[in-house]
């Protein structure tokens, strides 16, 4: 028999958002797994198996050698243009999430999609046989986008060579920054344990080896990863700012009563705690960089002037 031995039955039903629920959506998915998978003699073999099915199609075609080139694409404020009409036609009137809208954006698309939310990020080998497909492909989103109503943000959509590096940039550095600002590292220890990953990706990169960390840095146009959590707090210090006790989140900062012109006019101040595990808190640990931020950064406009300042102010930190 073809495939594994345990296929499961596909359902048909009246109602399309039936074929949400997980006892419909795994069908798929689990009759195209290996036999050597599905009959696993244990969890922890299956999941081992399964793990090695999984890797991501992009990767492999990495590992293989093969140039490859990503679409990235955003759709341009999804969630504030998208037709309720077709909205509420694909979701049968049920209150599905906008997931729901973009579940039949991959039909008939042949390269790898990386759906979630707004953005879509299509992927595939480049060569001669996938050169007409990856276009194809794209024409094909464009033809979903306008019968949905939907359209690209231009502004925000590129194509995304992928080497070593860029794939640790896109797949693994989201998961070590995720909901950083409640987690960062205390110690030096788990500090350079997170950097490491990183550092090691970077010696990947052909040409780079003899090249200190620092160095590779540089000339990869990437910071280090504590940096970029230096960042991540700042920014997220100057949106509670910028909402005003009113958002939430601002109260938790006291500004200082200091009548000095020196520095930013707008500093904070520091607290004192007995338990030295709070020192590492966000709402402490931000307080000093924050200060010694120049004026023109800390009273940007926006959001988005803010951003390019910082970067300014940070460049010359590694």
């Amino acid at each position: 028999m073809r495939g594994n031995a345990l296929k499961l039955h596909q359902g048909r039903f009246t109602l399309d958002i039936r074929k949400f629920y997980f006892t419909e959506r795994v069908i798929k998915p689990w009759n195209r797994l290996p036999r050597e998978v599905v009959e696993s003699p244990s969890l922890e073999v299956f999941k081992g198996h399964l793990d090695e099915v999984l890797r991501d199609m992009v990767t492999h075609l990495v590992d293989e050698g093969k140039a490859v080139d990503a679409f990235w694409g955003d759709f341009s404020k999804a969630f504030y243009i998208v037709p309720h009409s077709i909205l509420l036609d694909k979701l049968s009137n049920w209150p599905v999430l906008f997931n729901t809208l973009i579940n039949d954006l991959d039909a008939g698309v042949e390269c790898t999609i990386s759906k979630f939310a707004d953005n879509s990020k299509p992927g595939g080998a480049v060569d001669s046989e996938r050169q007409e497909a990856s276009q194809r492909d794209l024409d094909r989103l464009e033809h979903w986008a306008i019968i949905n109503g939907m359209k690209f943000n231009k502004s925000k959509c590129w194509i995304l060579p992928l080497d070593g590096v860029m794939l640790g940039t896109t797949l693994v550095r989201p998961h070590l920054e995720y909901c950083v600002q409640f987690w960062a590292p205390q110690f030096m220890k788990n500090v350079q344990v997170l950097e490491c990953i990183q550092r090691r990706a970077t010696k990947l990169v052909k040409g780079l080896q003899g090249m200190s960390y620092e160095e590779r840095l540089r000339t990869l146009g990437l910071s280090s990863l504590e940096k970029r959590r230096l960042r991540g707090d700042l920014i997220a210090l100057y949106s509670f700012l910028r909402r005003g006790s009113g958002g939430g989140g601002a109260d938790l900062f006291s500004l200082g009563s200091s009548d000095r012109t020196r520095g930013n006019g707008s500093k904070l101040h520091q607290g004192r705690f007995r338990p030295g595990i709070r020192k590492h808190f966000l709402i402490e640990r931000v307080v000093k960089p924050w200060n010694r931020l120049p004026r023109e950064v800390v009273d940007a406009p926006s959001l988005s002037v803010f951003k390019r300042h910082l970067d300014n102010a940070l460049n010359n930190m590694v």
